[in-house]
């Protein structure tokens, strides 16, 4: 596709984004980093971590803006792609479309990551400053001495499993009345359905071969290992098949993985970034409560506190 018929239709996608822009609800605009310059009452029992928290916070921000402005991208240039023929959508979801599409269908198990680890910090020394039986460890102190032990070079540099971390934030997360409904839209990023709509994009493309948007299949070879059979006979003279297993096999499939709806994949990838966002706004909220009930174990009375997450949440109306 030569470069003038490129310049053509970005300028048909420039035009197509600015008209998506105009009149966008509450919901599909860029969330507000008022919450990260509200003015704390409280300390924590370490240092800076106030600091760190607002950091964490507005690093999520920026997670969700720069996601926000692809998946605009994404959806202008799925209209742009039906004014052309078929090898000229090839050449352009190559050189403008793929990109954006990949980053978008990352998203929601990415910010699930970076989220499960803001909040890790925040429970953790939000728990070490006003639980008083509470001590200074995590689970995974256990390995890293266990590594150092080992002489390991690096025995700080690992990641738990999603699934350790989030059993560690439900025991850490008792006693916050804002952790249940963060929770629970926590555990609506990249959940099952997601995955199951979009043929489990994230992992097949971070571990394999993910499947095409609209156009191209994926030949697929898949080895099984498992049991012979074997055919025993029922008392009416008829037989079943029975896993037998004392004797071991491989069974191979042969098949094809079928291009991806790049118009279903957007709309389920929306649909978690509204998930993404009212995670946003409760985290927001959960800050406000560790906020108050720290200050108010200190005693202080500070007015110069900055709003309420329910007078942030009318601010962006």
């Amino acid at each position: 596709m030569e470069q003038a018929r490129l310049e053509l239709a970005y300028t048909k996608f420039g035009d197509i984004r600015a008209n998506l822009n105009d009149g966008l609800s509450q919901e599909l605009q860029l969330y507000s980093y008022a919450a990260c310059d509200v003015s704390r009452k409280s300390e924590f029992r370490l240092p800076f971590i106030w600091n760190q928290v607002a950091s964490d916070l507005r690093c999520l921000i920026n997670n969700f803006n720069a996601w926000l402005g692809r998946l605009q991208a994404w959806q202008a240039w799925n209209q742009v792609l039906t004014e052309y023929c078929e090898q000229d959508q090839w050449s352009l979801r190559i050189e403008f479309v793929e990109d954006v599409a990949f980053f978008c269908m990352m998203q929601p198990s990415g910010f699930a990551d970076r989220t499960l680890e803001a909040l890790m910090t925040v429970f953790h020394h939000a728990n070490l400053t006003h639980k008083t039986a509470y001590q200074d460890e995590l689970p995974t102190d256990k390995k890293i001495y266990k590594r150092i032990g080992q002489n390991h070079p690096k025995p700080y540099d690992f990641f738990e499993p999603r699934g350790e971390v989030r059993k560690t934030i439900q025991t850490l997360s008792e006693g916050w009345a804002s952790a249940s409904p963060l929770l629970e839209q926590l555990d609506s990023l990249n959940d099952a359905d997601y995955q199951a709509k979009t043929m489990d994009f994230r992992n097949r493309a971070s571990h394999s071969f993910a499947p095409n948007f609209d156009l191209g299949i994926v030949p697929k070879v898949s080895r099984r290992p498992g049991f012979t059979s074997k055919m025993v006979q029922r008392p009416d003279g008829r037989y079943d098949a029975i896993e037998d297993r004392s004797r071991r096999a491989v069974s191979y499939g042969y098949g094809e993985l079928p291009p991806l709806s790049s118009s279903e994949a957007l709309a389920e990838n929306k649909r978690q970034l509204l998930t993404a966002r009212k995670l946003l706004f409760i985290y927001g909220a959960l800050l406000d409560e560790v906020d108050k009930k720290l200050s108010d174990r200190q005693g202080r009375t500070d007015s110069n506190a900055g709003p309420t997450a329910e007078e942030r949440s009318k601010s962006l109306e």
